[in-house]
């Protein structure tokens, strides 16, 4: 899909040189209860395993993460759009999971302190992402925390987050982060 969207890219701008489309690329194919994801430059995944245990479902039972690839510095990282593309892109395989969180470099910084995801903010997210009935109701949740004042402090760049969660996160349960 890559190769084929940088020939798409070079043909529609008869141009090799694609910097004014850098970006990077967090995508994955999700399937019951596994995922492929594919990764090139910063941004991340994180995704994880829910254990039911009496009353409440533990969301980091085990946990996968795809950590950004920066350059040097924390604002240099590797867009699918450079030449160098290939010698970036991260394949993995996270094999049963139950909920799995995607985001840019500013959905990342959303839910960190300093330059470290924390687990407070993981968890606060999935908790509250989890409570909403509807898909509406879940999209304006997760709308309404890229767009808050907390998320504005924290970063000024782009900031995108999606949360798929299985059936086998039981929102009925007590969610706990242990």
């Amino acid at each position: 899909v890559v190769i084929d969207l940088r020939a798409k890219l070079f043909d529609t701008f008869k141009n090799y040189d694609l910097r004014d489309y850098h970006c990077t690329l967090v995508a994955g194919l999700v399937f019951e209860k596994t995922a492929i994801i594919v990764h090139v430059g910063d941004g991340f995944i994180l995704a994880g395993k829910n254990e039911e245990i009496a009353n409440e479902n533990i969301l980091n039972k085990s946990l996968y993460f795809s950590k950004p690839e920066n350059g040097e510095y924390k604002n240099e990282t590797y867009f699918v759009t450079q030449s160098i593309w290939l010698k970036h892109l991260r394949i993995q395989v996270l094999p049963d999971i139950d909920w799995l969180i995607a985001g840019s470099d500013g959905g990342e910084d959303i839910l960190s302190l300093g330059e470290k995801l924390q687990d407070a903010e993981i968890f606060k997210l999935l908790d509250d992402a989890a409570k909403p009935k509807t898909v509406q109701d879940k999209n304006d949740h997760i709308f309404q925390v890229l767009n808050s004042g907390e998320a504005n402090r924290r970063t000024t760049d782009d900031k995108s987050l999606c949360l798929l969660f299985s059936e086998n996160v039981d929102k009925q349960k007590k969610l706990v982060w242990a």
